[in-house]
């Protein structure tokens, strides 16, 4: 399950439990929406992954394209919320693959309690949270 929500100073994607690839398919769809609409801004994403389950055989595929193409139309910093160690892992070499790893951070949602807050300020400002 996905849902996206719009900012103003871009979009916030909240995945929970399982991601299927039809689900991928609509939010791929979705997305490039939104970003068609954001065409010529700089904008970011904050994703909050903290309750996401399994990715379906070619969900991840097609998030990772959906990274690129974003990337492509304008997409600046982007922070990805998670809730262990292991998931922030596999984050890095999603964002290593879709060339957005030098913009993109990673933060525990669950021992973290100001996750958001630094979020948004690393895509906002630049306020990086790794050096917090």
């Amino acid at each position: 399950m996905y849902r996206i929500d719009r900012e103003n100073w871009g979009i916030t994607i909240t995945f929970s439990e399982n991601l299927t690839l039809e689900e991928a398919q609509r939010y791929n769809e979705e997305v490039g929406a939104i970003r068609v609409q954001l065409a010529g801004k700089s904008w970011g994403v904050l994703c909050d992954c903290r309750n996401l389950g399994v990715m379906m055989p070619g969900a991840q595929e097609l998030l990772t394209k959906s990274q690129e193409d974003g990337k492509k139309a304008g997409m600046g910093r982007t922070c990805v919320i998670l809730a262990a160690p292991i998931p922030i892992m596999y984050a890095k070499r999603f964002a290593k693959s879709s060339g957005i790893y030098a913009w993109e951070r990673y933060l525990n949602g669950r021992s973290n309690p100001d996750w958001k807050l630094q979020a948004v300020d690393w895509i906002t400002k630049g306020i990086d949270p790794d050096t917090r």
